[in-house]
């Protein structure tokens, strides 16, 4: 089996945890004007404003449960880089004794 070299790289799986951290905090922001305004005295306004303010609802909580995310992606990820460079590491110095012991 030829030797195949894996090496982590920290600043685009960094890069990546940042955008995608960015992208969740994005989506976490509600878009001003996004939900139907009611026109007073139409019936047909009245049952979608009732829809509309379940759907306000319902888009606070959802924002509010994704607004924190995106600085635990990036420290999750940071941390599973760390590991990883840790066990490359440890790798390397595995094959080199291997190699070390078969030249002996």
């Amino acid at each position: 089996m030829p030797e195949q070299s894996i090496k982590v790289i920290p600043p685009a799986l960094l890069s990546a945890a940042d955008a995608v951290a960015n992208a969740a905090q994005k989506a976490a922001t509600p878009e001003p004007g996004a939900v139907f305004a009611a026109v007073p005295g139409s019936p047909a306004d009245g049952v979608l404003a009732t829809f509309a303010t379940g759907i306000v609802t319902q888009t606070a909580q959802m924002s509010a449960e994704a607004a924190g995310e995106g600085p635990e992606m990036v420290a999750k990820t940071a941390a599973g880089v760390a590991q990883l460079q840790g066990q490359d590491c440890d790798n390397a110095a595995q094959i080199q004794a291997v190699g070390n012991s078969a030249a002996h």
